[in-house]
């Protein structure tokens, strides 16, 4: 989904854990929305142009603990 820069700065800080950055759709202001799970026909992924979202390890880490920080919090 596409955001302002504020909330962008706000994802990458980790202040908003149900969105994660990916350093590819930085440019264009695009995180992950980590509340919605969706499934999507084989043919039509097939169809699309892959762009990796992580190009080294800090990054793919970086994700990592946003899912994490998502998934794994205890209840309250």
């Amino acid at each position: 989904m596409q955001v302002t820069e504020d909330e962008l700065h706000n994802v990458k800080r980790g202040r908003r854990p149900s969105h994660a950055t990916l350093p590819s759709l930085e440019k264009a202001r695009l995180v992950a929305d980590l509340d919605r799970v969706m499934t999507v026909e084989k043919s039509i992924v097939a169809k699309w142009k892959r762009t990796p979202g992580t190009t080294d390890d800090a990054d793919g880490r970086a994700f990592a603990q946003a899912l994490a920080r998502k998934r794994v919090r205890l209840p309250r």
